[in-house]
């Protein structure tokens, strides 16, 4: 088992403390529990090259009315217009070349890896757009918070788990993510169930003021 630090973001004292609680259960449960490193130096330009990827296949979707488009969609697809080919061969490569360092430790250094869900206590409603009427793209930058710690699972295809062990001062539910190796889902349904039982949730329930 592995806990690893937060990638190079700011990360809510909640989300910290759910790892911290998530390893420490499981060392109780048996669990070898060390930190790791992957080695990833250059994850600006791995996180880069998955949204040009991500966002380029919006522009192959015809607009009929672009003004009844939300103003972030339609800003995203006037920049997937201006990705050249160049540009979208290079971040295929490039996702390629580094999902394969990610996935390598698993199965020879690693088992599975523990994370954060997230960077952030569940965000208030509302609040992702903030600065969207002045620069619409703020609306998918107030998200990287909330997609910093999965997005790298999601290019890879690694099997990925999140679970709500964890509940902040707020009352709202924390999760942490269990990562496991190519076709390991196996492995991340046996890890969840045996966490859930010894740490149910579901009774849990946050104060209604």
């Amino acid at each position: 088992m592995v806990a690893t630090p937060p990638v190079d973001l700011p990360v809510a004292q909640a989300c910290i403390d759910a790892v911290e609680a998530a390893a420490k259960l499981l060392e109780s449960l048996g669990h070898t529990v060390f930190e790791f490193d992957l080695g990833i130096d250059d994850v600006d330009r791995f996180v880069s090259a998955f949204g040009a990827i991500w966002n380029t296949g919006m522009a192959g979707v015809p607009l009929v009315d672009p003004h009844a488009v939300e103003p972030h969609n339609l800003a995203m697809h006037e920049e997937a217009l201006q990705t050249t080919s160049i540009d979208y061969v290079e971040s295929v490569m490039l996702t390629q070349t580094l999902t394969r360092e990610l996935a390598a430790p698993f199965g020879r250094d690693i088992d599975v890896m523990l994370t954060p869900t997230m960077a952030v206590e569940p965000p208030r409603c509302g609040t992702v757009w903030e600065g969207a009427d002045a620069e619409p793209l703020m609306a998918v930058l107030n998200c990287y918070p909330m997609a910093a710690f999965t997005t790298p699972w999601n290019v890879t295809g690694l099997s990925a788990i999140s679970l709500p062990l964890h509940q902040a001062p707020s009352g709202l539910p924390v999760g942490v993510q269990i990562i496991a190796g190519p076709w390991r889902d196996d492995t991340l349904l046996q890890l969840g169930t045996q966490l859930e039982a010894a740490q149910p949730w579901i009774d849990r329930r946050p104060a209604v003021s």
